[in-house]
């Protein structure tokens, strides 16, 4: 019975493999890629707006955002990781705006994560 799984696993492989052509391999449906990296692709960047409950509060910080962007530059999914709640809306408000260069791999554009922080600070 053991030799039979294995072999229908083999064959489940062979399978897989033979639908790809010699040499190449699968494009992945999404990459993820350095915050660092990504901010060098932004074309189009909207800042946030300040919300007034915390500038009368002084409160400052970073609001970190996972983000997935689509393979056509598009913010297509955001989410909170971290930051002051009371910046946090102002931040999902604004990178939902941001256009990016679409990401190339293998010369071909594809889906990208990546996090995202925002800063907020007071100028004295």
């Amino acid at each position: 019975m053991r030799f039979q799984g294995k072999c229908l696993l083999g064959v489940l492989l062979t399978l897989s493999a033979a639908s790809l052509p010699v040499g190449a391999q699968a494009a992945p449906a999404r990459v993820r890629v350095s915050a660092g990296v990504m901010a060098g692709q932004i074309l189009s960047k909207v800042d946030p707006v300040y919300p007034a409950d915390a500038k009368a509060e002084h409160l400052s910080g970073a609001v970190v955002l996972y983000a997935i962007v689509s393979d056509e530059g598009k913010v297509k999914d955001l989410s909170v990781v971290s930051g002051p709640e009371k910046l946090r809306q102002a931040s999902l408000d604004a990178v939902r705006q941001w256009i990016y260069k679409p990401f190339q791999l293998n010369g071909k554009p594809v889906e990208v994560e990546t996090m995202v922080t925002v800063m907020f600070s007071l100028s004295k």
